[in-house]
């Protein structure tokens, strides 16, 4: 799957509203996606950790 598929999702949790109007996300936007991505996956991992515990 190449960015086409990616980047919306990205733009969303940066808070991209995505209306027809709205126009492409700008990298602040997909930079703070993917900050929140990766804290989201982060906070899974520790979870995971604490269950194997």
């Amino acid at each position: 799957m190449g960015g086409r598929y990616h980047l919306p999702g990205l733009a969303a949790l940066g808070g991209h509203l995505g209306r027809k109007g709205d126009g492409p996300p700008g990298w602040q936007t997909l930079w703070l996606g993917r900050r929140s991505l990766r804290l989201l996956v982060e906070g899974v991992n520790i979870a995971a950790q604490l269950l194997d515990d």
